[in-house]
């Protein structure tokens, strides 16, 4: 039992009730959390078994939505988001079909030996895969401009297969090579491997004075990570977006680098167009993170919880259960800038029970001076003592 359970008075009942409102809302997430609760109490053994079956139903339709998610997600080719739906749903499943359904999907991802890396979904490691075949993937976010060249130059395509690979001492030729799109373009991704991204920025700008209308998204913002780096004038900014102004994953990129210059206005124009070219029915965690942490610079606190509070239930949704600091921290301290002080200390109390984040107690036990519950306050010193 969770110590917030030991310290609030409520019995069987009243988290039945709390969680049949939430089922009724299709909240099944936390109707989940609530039943759970109402098992942990002295329950009557009718009620018990009422509250059983809606910890079952609440579980399918959990599984079921997270497989119609991972679906959707392996359809668009974001295998990251896939895996991650597809696990989320077997850990709720109560049908024996749902589950399989789900496995089947990680299998499929998981064929040819592919191991797929948490975190970002281009991110592969590809074991014992043959060289063409890994060549045939890893080509497919070029240009044609740069494939065609690398088809038919077999030394440079064995060049780009080390470099992606990751053996940077197999791809030292690549220094001496002699110049084209082809050898530059894997000139700049040698360089910054070897974290030499002044040497990979000035092959990469030259490239992109010429070449820019055929540049990729990937390529895109492949160059705006080098201006970030280097904190390049915001110029260069501008023209990527002159380029590639209508791809999400630029727009949400340039939004975080003039976020991270305090350039609140231009960061805001550039969320606020991201919201309108993004898919409705696959919201972008990454450009709701950048608003909400936007508007949390911007004091606008309510802005904020509207954004991290929603990246919150999404996270909640998919099975992670702890909001990452450096979006709960904002959240918690805004909450509580709205005087819901018990709902931002709750949160850093679930952050602080598995990070011991030092920020988060911190703000944790000023909140906790202008918190209600007594309950809460003694968790938190329970915690950091």
């Amino acid at each position: 039992m969770s110590l917030f359970g030991l310290f609030r008075e409520k019995d069987c009942e009243f988290y039945k009730q709390k969680g049949e409102k939430l089922f009724h809302k299709q909240d099944f997430y936390n109707a989940l959390i609530n039943f759970e609760k109402a098992l942990e109490k002295d329950c009557e053994q009718s009620l018990k078994e009422k509250v059983e079956e809606k910890i079952e139903e609440c579980k399918k339709r959990l599984a079921e939505k997270n497989l119609e998610l991972a679906k959707a997600y392996f359809e668009a080719e974001d295998f990251d988001e896939a895996v991650g739906f597809a696990e989320t749903c077997i850990k709720y499943a109560v049908d024996k079909g749902v589950k399989e359904e789900a496995e089947n999907i990680i299998r499929e991802i998981e064929m040819g030996e592919l191991e797929l890396q948490r975190g970002s979904k281009r991110e592969y490691v590809y074991e014992d895969v043959e060289d063409d075949e890994y060549f045939e993937i890893i080509s497919e976010h070029y240009p044609d401009f740069i494939k065609k060249e690398l088809e038919e130059n077999d030394e440079l395509k064995k060049i780009c297969i080390e470099i992606n690979r990751g053996n940077l001492d197999k791809a030292e030729k690549i220094e001496e090579f002699p110049d084209s799109y082809a050898s530059n373009y894997m000139k700049v991704l040698y360089f910054s491997l070897k974290e030499d991204y002044e040497k990979a920025f000035e092959i990469f700008n030259t490239m992109f004075n010429e070449k820019k209308d055929e540049f990729t998204e990937a390529m895109l913002c492949e160059y705006l990570e080098l201006t970030r780096r280097l904190e390049k004038e915001d110029d260069l900014i501008e023209k990527v977006l002159d380029v590639g102004g209508n791809y999400l994953d630029v727009v949400k990129l340039a939004a975080s680098i003039y976020l991270e210059r305090d350039n609140l206005e231009r960061s805001e124009e550039l969320v606020e167009y991201g919201f309108e070219i993004m898919d409705k029915l696959n919201p972008d965690r990454e450009l709701i993170a950048t608003a909400g942490l936007l508007y949390f610079q911007k004091k606008e606190y309510k802005k904020c919880v509207d954004y991290l509070g929603s990246l919150k239930e999404m996270y909640a949704r998919m099975g992670y259960f702890v909001f990452p600091p450096e979006m709960a921290i904002p959240l918690a301290y805004s909450y509580s800038q709205l005087n819901k002080h018990n709902e931002g200390l709750e949160l850093l109390l679930h952050l602080i029970k598995e990070t011991k984040d030092p920020e988060a107690i911190k703000l944790a036990e000023k909140i906790a001076e202008k918190s209600d519950r007594e309950d809460l306050k003694k968790q938190l010193k329970y915690l950091v003592e």
